[in-house]
């Protein structure tokens, strides 16, 4: 996924890309344009446009950006009650110099109750470096209140149980946990839905294409929303929107 990322980068105008970003507010004016209100370093600036596509979980959209004209009722109620697909959730990684259970045979995966990390699988590079991830199996709430070094210090014995005492020596550690993250989740999302939420959008948000304005986020699918597969359907259907094939 970074090679896509990378290589979509790399094809787009250097001037064009702005990063550390925040947009904060979309105006859409009577001469058909809309005027995009961006917040970096401290400063804001605007940037005028006839088509904004919106790439951010729809839950998200709704809590941190402000639109004129409002958002129609059922959307904002629609995007509001939509789950961003894993935000509520945290991924476990440690980083080790070779992938030592390979040699005895191991796949690296494994499902576990005794500790904090419910799925474990092997995430070790082609080049050779080797790497365990789990899913976090404990709640956002309750990871809040542990704290980071608690859940590393817990995973890493749960590892070091299933395969052995070189999983007690990793040379790195990451807690990547989606809850936390103000770009992904809202504090809705802490609680995880208990099964894969419906996704797509109301015929009311499709109508937003009169402003120039389109929803391209896996959370707008209608398939494979949560997936990378909903990112593409849902990219698929702006580009079509836009007549860009």
């Amino acid at each position: 996924m970074q090679n896509l990322v990378d290589s979509l980068f790399t094809s787009l105008p250097t001037n064009k890309v702005q990063l550390k970003s925040t947009v904060t507010q979309i105006e859409h004016k009577e001469n058909g344009y809309s005027y995009v209100s961006v917040t970096q370093n401290n400063r804001q600036n605007i940037i005028e446009t006839t088509h904004v596509i919106f790439a951010l979980p729809l839950r998200l959209l709704a809590d941190s950006i402000a639109f004129t004209p409002n958002l129609p009722t059922k959307v904002k109620h629609h995007f509001k009650s939509t789950s961003t697909w894993m935000a509520a959730h945290a991924k476990f990684f440690a980083v080790y110099n070779t992938p030592f259970w390979q040699k005895e045979g191991l796949s690296g995966s494994a499902s576990s109750h005794i500790g904090p990390l419910v799925e474990i699988h092997d995430a070790s590079t082609f080049d050779g470096i080797g790497a365990l991830f789990g899913f976090v199996g404990v709640d956002a709430a309750t990871r809040i209140k542990a704290g980071d070094a608690l859940i590393k210090q817990a995973a890493i014995e749960q590892l070091t149980r299933i395969f052995g005492e070189q999983a007690n020596h990793p040379i790195d550690v990451k807690l990547i946990d989606w809850s936390q993250e103000p770009y992904t989740a809202t504090i809705e999302d802490h609680q995880a839905p208990t099964t894969h939420p419906r996704y797509g959008l109301p015929s009311a948000a499709k109508q937003l294409g009169q402003l120039h304005w389109y929803f391209a986020g896996t959370e707008a699918a209608q398939e494979n929303g949560g997936y990378l597969e909903g990112a593409l359907e849902s990219a698929d259907a702006v580009i079509s929107a836009l007549n860009l094939h």
